[in-house]
């Protein structure tokens, strides 16, 4: 009768042992399927940031537009979904089957959360909103009476920008002699008829401002991000690049002290 209750303890415990075995197995395919599934998720993830990626480096060159709020919450979360499903792979890949066993909860959450990034990533209304301009205001300057020096020299300027014939003009002389006065009437005036000119941009440079400084100084007046670019000619590359996608504008630079030859642009510019 003993030998009897061994054997059915025995057959018993190998039926445990069996049924543990058993499951053991099914959760390891199960936590493979889903590392599978995880992984084919993942691919297309991926390829909807690196979409997104190359429009967004497309559209820095264009002050006229910025991404959208939420498109930079969710380049953040699929970093953050990236950095998990890494993680999931390499401890999946390196437990004890019975260790494995809670990760099967985890991945099934993980795929679900890429469902929902794959879905969120379609952005049906676009990712890039336009930047509301600042269209100008009108400076406070002194009135022009009579046929004077400076009047004669604002018209003449104002003559050459309707003909359109020349892309720089410089108005350069001793301090005091109205030069600001002259560009400021200018200025107002290309307000007045920005349907011609298009948007006008005033950036002013202080006296001990070097060519970086000049180009940090435009760059913030037409939203452009230089990042950590410290080469000058490519940063001119790079506004000129943004320039070019622009129809018209007019860029006035006041308190210019130094001359700075346009090597670092497009010879148009000159």
């Amino acid at each position: 009768m003993e030998y009897v209750d061994t054997a059915l303890t025995s057959i018993g415990l190998l039926k445990d042992l069996w049924s543990s075995i058993s499951n053991c197995f099914n959760y390891h395919e199960i936590l493979e399927e889903n590392c599978t599934t995880l992984r084919d998720k993942m691919e297309r993830l991926k390829g909807r940031e690196h979409d997104i990626n190359t429009i967004l480096k497309n559209a820095q060159y264009d002050h006229r537009k910025k991404e959208k709020k939420e498109v930079e919450n969710w380049l953040i979360e699929v970093q953050h979904m990236k950095d998990r499903a890494q993680k999931i792979e390499q401890e999946a890949a390196k437990k004890r089957c019975f260790s494995r066993l809670r990760f099967l909860s985890q991945s099934e959450d993980n795929i679900k959360q890429v469902d929902e990034l794959i879905e969120l990533g379609k952005f049906p209304d676009g990712i890039l909103i336009d930047v509301l301009q600042d269209e100008g205001m009108t400076l406070l300057t002194t009135q022009l009476i009579g046929e004077t020096t400076t009047k004669r020299i604002l018209e003449k300027i104002w003559t050459c920008l309707e003909k359109g014939e020349i892309q720089s003009i410089g108005v350069w002389g001793m301090g005091g002699i109205g030069k600001t006065i002259v560009v400021t009437h200018i200025y107002n005036r290309l307000l007045e008829n920005s349907s011609t000119f298009g948007q006008v941009y005033w950036v002013t440079i202080s006296k001990e401002s070097s060519i970086h400084d000049l180009q940090d100084a435009i760059a913030e007046k037409f939203n452009i991000e230089f990042s950590e670019e410290g080469d000058d000619d490519k940063r001119s590359a790079l506004l000129f690049k943004a320039f070019q996608k622009l129809k018209k504008f007019v860029l006035i630079l006041d308190d210019l002290w130094e001359v700075y030859e346009p090597t670092g642009w497009n010879s148009s510019w000159s």
